[in-house]
């Protein structure tokens, strides 16, 4: 079974749980290989691909951080990359018009499927939230 004969879209952490995102959050899923698995709605949004165009693509094309350093060490997410977002380091996000943002990024790797993968969220700054009405701001 490939990549994508499975629904990646509504994947939940080790306990089954679907986590509570804030709308402007970024969530893409990834393999161990850097392929794209699913991309939410509101990053692609944002960074301006369809769901086609990112599928299977590798994760450097959208986080510029990750084309430099191995995805995974001795079959778990690089510890670096780990410790990097979890003290909040900014990563470099490219969009399909060639311009970047710093987004705040949290990693969690995804033990229940059948092939290592990372969920990665990124928080990304006030002015690149995906268009549109925008309650309290």
């Amino acid at each position: 079974m490939s990549a994508l004969d499975h629904d990646y879209s509504n994947l939940s952490d080790h306990t089954g749980n679907e986590p509570s995102l804030p709308h402007e959050t970024l969530t893409i899923v990834f393999d161990d290989q850097g392929a794209i698995l699913e991309c939410s709605p509101n990053c692609r949004a944002i960074v301006g691909y369809t769901q086609d165009e990112l599928l299977s693509t590798h994760i450097a094309k959208l986080v510029l951080h990750l084309a430099t350093v191995p995805l995974f060490v001795h079959g778990e997410f690089n510890p670096q990359v780990s410790f990097l977002s979890h003290c909040g380091m900014p990563f470099r996000i490219k969009r399909r018009d060639g311009n970047t943002f710093d987004g705040i990024v949290s990693v969690v790797q995804l033990h229940h499927l059948s092939r290592p993968a990372v969920r990665m969220l990124v928080n990304p700054p006030a002015n690149e939230h995906a268009p549109g009405p925008r309650a309290g701001r």
